[in-house]
């Protein structure tokens, strides 16, 4: 009798201690960075789907990892690079015996979803400044934008102002008049507003360039103080393009600055 008093208890612990091993598992797997290589430090979260319980793990210099003494039960295995999520599986059901195994491949879920790789940041749109952009349904209204961020807006009769900024393909803009903000999307060489209307480019005219190589007042005034004689002077002036300032202030300049008399008359000739 002593015997089985205490062999029953000793049974008892047995089967106690033989059940509390049955309700445990084990999580393993390996994740695979997106250039093909195993991915080393990368954190394994390891969480029951009843909110109870979040383990955390992270992957060897091979790109494995191993969680033992999991209760039974659902868990979301995700894995996180430099605190990004990148990948998760839901619905991850444990059983006793074996571990179970849930990797990761990078590549693959970057190849096939683009928005769980890396965010890098968008860069801005460059738009040629000042730029004047006229809508497809009412040519009256423009927006004109200017290349020190400022803006001015012609729109159903009304004049605004503020300033703009590009943030990746998006125009922001900032209405001084009514202090309302709206955006608009940059599309090529048009604007999408979001009432679906287009804004076209329009191109700018060309400015007449200035005649390279043109002799000026300021030129001839050089020639004078550095000692040319009035051949050499008069000579450049009938070889040249000329754009010189012969009204009665810039003659009395010229005269002050040494610049002769010949020269003068060379100069006024000239310009007609």
């Amino acid at each position: 009798m002593k015997y089985r008093k205490v062999a029953l208890p000793a049974f008892g612990v047995l089967l106690f201690t033989l059940a509390g091993f049955a309700q445990t598992t084990a999580l393993e797997g390996s994740v695979t960075a997106e250039d093909g290589r195993p991915l080393k430090g990368a954190m394994v979260v390891i969480a029951r789907g009843d909110g109870r319980g979040h383990y955390q793990v992270r992957t060897d210099r091979q790109g494995h990892y191993f969680y033992g003494g999991l209760p039974m039960g659902v868990y979301r295995v995700s894995v996180e690079v430099d605190g990004q999520e990148r990948g998760h599986v839901d619905d991850v059901r444990t059983a006793p015996g074996g571990p179970k195994e849930v990797s990761f491949d990078l590549h693959a879920t970057a190849e096939k979803n683009p928005k769980l790789a890396v965010d890098q940041p968008v860069p801005p749109v460059a738009l040629a400044l000042p730029s004047t952009y006229v809508s497809t349904q009412t040519p009256a209204d423009q927006i004109q934008l200017n290349a020190d961020n400022s803006f001015s807006l012609q729109e159903g009769g009304q004049t605004y102002h503020g300033a703009f900024a590009v943030n990746g393909n998006t125009l922001e803009l900032s209405i001084s008049e009514t202090n309302a903000k709206t955006t608009v999307t940059i599309a090529g060489n048009n604007l999408a507003d979001p009432s679906g209307q287009t804004w076209v480019k329009r191109e700018q005219s060309a400015r007449p360039a200035p005649a390279e190589g043109a002799l000026r007042n300021q030129d001839i005034i050089k020639m004078a103080k550095a000692g040319f004689d009035d051949a050499i002077i008069i000579a450049k002036i009938g070889s040249s393009k000329c754009q010189f300032d012969t009204s009665t202030d810039g003659l009395i300049q010229l005269k002050q600055s040494g610049v002769s008399a010949a020269v003068l008359k060379a100069m006024v000739g000239a310009g007609k």
